[in-house]
């Protein structure tokens, strides 16, 4: 019994003549999905997703099941497969009246082909996207085949009786330049050149004004052509002559490449042998084709084609080389001689022998054959790894550039019918982006444009592996991505599968150590086969590190998941990185920080998928990787991602969590909240951390967790508090030796001297600071300290020093690449030209500095530069902008809880009140400022407290004698809302 199914025209099923009954609409769905890609295995997941439009009910699964089941009783158990993995259809081409339309159209039959046409297909079937997609790439088959009936008509003189039908078709088509032609050239052969002219022109204008593009050359010159009534449009009698060689001409524009095109030219012209080399999907025959078409006048005996994709056995490559050069057998004579011997003696040629991976050694052995025997004769290979012959010009080629891969989707969604503003719009650049640069998936990706829109398309960018080809001859394995990358990869050995499977939990670059401890085993032999294939790219940095294009790591994943494998590979990937980061956070000062750093940075989008995976299956582990990168995230200000991360990871497993792990990433959170001055968190994170380490007995962590605090603490103005947590980290660091913690105490202790006023003491903590960090061989903290120490020195008075010692730090820090380290060393050289009364630099070097720190989200620092360019503001004696920029300090100091850094805004205001005759609210302010100091043990710097002096002196004249003192202590008794209702109200009139 045959069952034959149909999908040209409503869905339909026939065994032996009689019709079947196929059930309801998601019924016929489900078989519809099925028959789009037959004996394909469509996983459940797929399915369901397919046939509800990514909507489907909870229960669908289960309701696929069903459905399968009731299409095995009609169809027959034989027809309707089932797997571990899906479901497939088990049927031969002829048993699909699709499969039988492509088949007549390959075969040059479109007559046949068009005569299976029932109507628009699926039209029963529901308007889903996958109905869609094929119903569209129906479409433009029937339109093909119509085309190839006509150029037929044509052929056989019938010109006058096909105008009708193209005119009807040129109408339904406007866009479809062969159409277009074919009516010209009918009109022209019928004696209606005028008409045929009137087809060109309103196709252009059309043409223009829909899409803003020019008819194709190949349009142009037909319409030249009519226009000097060229011979050559008509019907040729008799003998016809033809150039050798068999290349055929392009039906699509050729986009970009020219670099790659010209240096293949060049290589074919001086070398026998060139073999284009890369990922499948990447362009390697169609730029061979193109090279082809350049060289042939090199070539007087012709450009030859021979295309190998088909073949499956090594011993019929010279027999497909034969046939295409006609070169006939000889009796007694071996089939490669009499090639070689023909070859030998006929004039110089190039053969071009596309897709000869699969068949590689044949293809090598022929290949070096020829070029050792035959010297008219070159050779240009394409291939997804070289063929390893001597002489052999190795080209690889790589995915197109961006602006390339731009043009070309472009102009393949525009040939699909995609509307310009559509295919050339805003959210092109994102969805090229995502496919690797690979001219394969851009023009499958195209197809699909006009049918699900660009929003749609980016968000179905996941399953760009079963985007399926519009043409109707595309090669079994360029129907979809899937497809192509399927050849590539079942031509390894399983071992080597294996490995690239695993190697899909890679995001990003790896390097080989990363490799082996994903896999489990020696992979350099397995790593080699990838490259050689080109299911790998080695980036040309050093040290080395390999790369898998987005679209072949979607196909390794689905590899990995269908061998249940996913799992293991990605737990053994997150161990790794874990070890990793372990390994690098404690040579990240020292004098290994700089390889460390860049390790880590070349490893990121891998930390974050560890990060991730961590996140969602082993808590414990992801706070113990969120630890381990603390130093790196410090370092490269990353402070907000991290304490998000550590925030959620600790929320989501807060009862599950060992005290010491918890300890540690309390530690951390502290630190990292501390530095950019949040010191609130900061504090109660701090000290729960200490109360645990100290009931671990764990004195490391303690000292890190004092470290913490005394930070937290100095940002508020808690300077007592502050110096005990650190003197108690500082004596861990004598007992343990331990350089960095000792560094980081006395970095603590020197910002706290300075709040205090005690500047020389504070020179001396940071040198003492600068000692160790030199002691650890760091250059970066060399850096931190020589700012810290000229920090100190400009108190002091000494600008010269302090600005020398500012060029010094800003020397490594450029030498680091650290650009938000250069913008806190900027706010110091801009606090020494303030100093020197050299305001416009100081402006200059604020601002610069301004939008960096803003960027790497240090509010602290952020704070500090509104005041210090308020403070420059008032010299100038601009007290509205002063005050202005004033109010946005204050406002993030009360956000931070800077009782210190309130002091010092609130004095500033108080100058730029007086400054416009607001002397009693500058009282005021100047005893609100005076109570903040006092609370936290800070004082004024010598420059404030010059300017604090002079305001007072002011003050002082301009009010009755007593008054001011009344209104200072008003000022002291303020609470702080008081004061910023104050400030706030007062800002306006300033």
């Amino acid at each position: 019994m045959t069952v034959e199914l149909g999908i040209l025209g409503p869905l339909q099923a026939v065994r032996d003549g009689v019709p079947l009954r196929l059930g309801g609409p998601r019924q016929r769905a489900v078989l519809a999905r099925l028959l789009v890609e037959p004996r394909r295995v469509v996983p459940v997941d797929a399915l369901v997703e397919d046939v509800w439009d990514g909507a489907p009910p909870v229960t669908a699964a289960k309701v696929v099941q069903k459905y399968v089941h009731q299409l095995r009783r009609v169809l027959g158990p034989a027809v309707v497969r089932t797997s571990r993995r899906g479901y497939s259809l088990d049927l031969p081409d002829h048993a699909v009246d699709a499969r039988r339309f492509e088949g007549l159209l390959r075969a040059g039959d479109p007559v046949g082909a068009l005569a299976l046409w029932r109507g628009r297909p699926l039209a029963d079937v529901p308007d889903l996207h996958f109905a869609e997609v094929e119903r569209a790439r129906l479409a433009e088959l029937h339109t093909v085949a119509l085309e190839r009936r006509f150029e037929a008509e044509l052929r056989a003189g019938r010109h006058e009786m096909a105008v009708p039908a193209l005119r009807q078709l040129v109408e339904e088509h406007p866009l479809r330049e062969r159409l277009c032609g074919l009516l010209m050239l009918a009109l022209y052969r019928s004696g209606r050149q005028v008409e045929a002219l009137q087809v060109f022109a309103a196709h252009r204008h059309r043409l223009v004004e829909e899409t803003g593009l020019d008819p194709a050359a190949e349009l142009t010159r037909l319409e030249e052509a009519i226009l000097r009534h060229d011979p050559g449009l008509h019907l040729a009698a008799s003998g016809e002559t033809f150039a050798e060689g068999n290349l055929r001409p392009p039906v699509s524009s050729f986009v970009g490449r020219e670099d790659e095109r010209r240096r293949v030219l060049e290589a074919v012209r001086t070398t026998r042998l060139v073999t284009l080399t890369g990922p499948g999907g990447v362009g390697k025959s169609r730029l061979a084709a193109e090279v082809g078409a350049a060289a042939a006048g090199d070539h007087p005996a012709g450009v030859w084609w021979v295309d190998l994709a088909a073949l499956d056995q090594p011993l019929l490559v010279v027999h497909r080389v034969a046939a295409t050069l006609a070169v006939g057998e000889q009796p007694g004579q071996d089939d490669e001689e009499t090639l070689l011997s023909a070859l030998e003696h006929r004039g110089p040629l190039l053969l071009v022998l596309d897709n000869c991976e699969h068949l590689l050694a044949a293809c090598a052995r022929l290949a070096d054959r020829i070029i050792r025997g035959c010297p008219p004769v070159r050779i240009l290979a394409t291939s997804r790894r070289p063929l390893g012959v001597d002489g052999e010009c190795v080209v690889p080629l790589p995915p197109m550039p961006e602006d390339d891969a731009c043009r070309l989707f472009t102009d393949r969604a525009r040939l699909a019918g995609t509307p310009a503003e559509e295919a050339a719009g805003p959210a092109v650049t994102g969805i090229v982006r995502s496919l690797d640069g690979l001219p394969l998936a851009l023009e499958l990706a195209a197809a699909q444009l006009r049918v699900l829109g660009p929003g749609g398309l980016a968000d179905r960018l996941g399953e760009r592996l079963r985007f399926t080809s519009r043409r109707f001859d595309a090669p079994a394995r360029q129907r979809t991505l899937g497809d192509m990358v399927a050849w590539s990869h079942d031509l390894l050995p399983a071992p080597t599968r294996r490995v690239f499977a695993r190697l899909g939990v890679f995001a990003g670059t790896f390097a080989l150590d990363a490799a082996a401890a994903v896999c489990g085993e020696d992979v350099l032999p397995h790593v080699a086969a990838l490259v050689e294939h080109s299911l790998l790219a080695r980036e040309a940095a050093a040290p080395t590190r390999y790369r898998m294009l987005d679209t072949l790591r979607l196909f390794a994943l689905d590899r990995l998941a269908a061998e249940g494998d996913a799992e293991p590979a990605r737990g053994a990937h997150a161990r790794f990185y874990l070890e990793l980061a372990e390994r690098a956070g404690a040579r990240l000062w020292g004098p290994e920080e700089r390889s460390w750093s860049d390790r880590l940075a070349a490893e990121e989008p891998n930390l974050h998928a560890a990060l991730g995976w961590s996140a969602e299956r082993d808590h414990v582990q992801a706070l113990r990787l969120a630890v381990a990168l603390w130093p790196y995230w410090d370092l490269t200000w990353r402070g907000g991602y991290a304490l998000a991360y550590f925030t959620s990871a600790l929320g989501s497993a807060d009862d599950v969590v060992p005290s010491e792990v918890r300890a540690w990433a309390l530690t951390a959170m502290a630190d990292l909240a501390a530095a950019p001055g949040e010191a609130r968190d900061a504090q109660r994170w701090a000290g729960e951390a200490v109360a645990l380490f100290r009931r671990l007995g764990d004195p490391a962590g303690l000292g890190a967790a004092q470290v913490a605090v005394g930070s937290a603490l100095g940002n508020e103005g808690s300077l007592d508090a502050a110096e005990a947590a650190l003197d108690e980290a500082a004596a861990i660091a004598r007992q343990s030796g331990d350089l960095r913690l000792a560094a980081r105490c006395w970095q603590g202790r020197a910002f706290v001297s300075g709040r205090r006023g005690q500047h020389a003491l504070s020179e001396r903590f940071a040198r003492e600071e600068l000692a160790a960090w030199t002691g650890l061989g760091s250059r970066r903290g060399e850096a931190t300290a020589l700012r810290h120490i000229a920090a100190a020195v400009r108190n002091l008075g000494d600008l010269a020093q302090a600005d020398h010692l500012c060029n010094r730090a800003l020397g490594i820090w450029h030498e680091l690449g650290d650009p938000a380290a250069v913008a806190h060393v900027r706010s110091t050289l801009a606090d020494v030209a303030r100093q020197r009364g050299d305001l416009d630099r100081a402006t200059a070097l604020y601002e610069e500095a301004f939008e960096e720190l803003r960027r790497i989200g240090d509010r602290r620092c952020t704070a500090s530069t509104y005041k210090n360019l308020g403070a420059v503001a008032a010299a100038r004696g601009e007290w509205p902008r002063s005050t202005a920029l004033l109010l946005q300090a204050v406002r993030l100091r009360v956000e931070l809880g800077d009782a210190a850094g309130l002091a010092e805004c609130f004095d500033g205001i108080a100058a730029a009140l007086a400054g416009t005759g607001r002397w009693a609210e500058a009282a005021i302010l100047q005893g609100a400022a005076g109570r903040r100091r006092e609370a936290s043990g800070s004082v004024p710097t010598p420059e404030e407290e010059r300017d604090r002096l002079r305001v007072a002196g002011v003050v002082e004249a301009a009010l009755p004698r007593g008054r001011r003192t009344e209104l200072q202590d008003q000022g002291r008794r303020m609470q702080l809302d008081e004061v910023l209702a104050l400030v706030v109200a007062l800002a306006p009139a300033g």
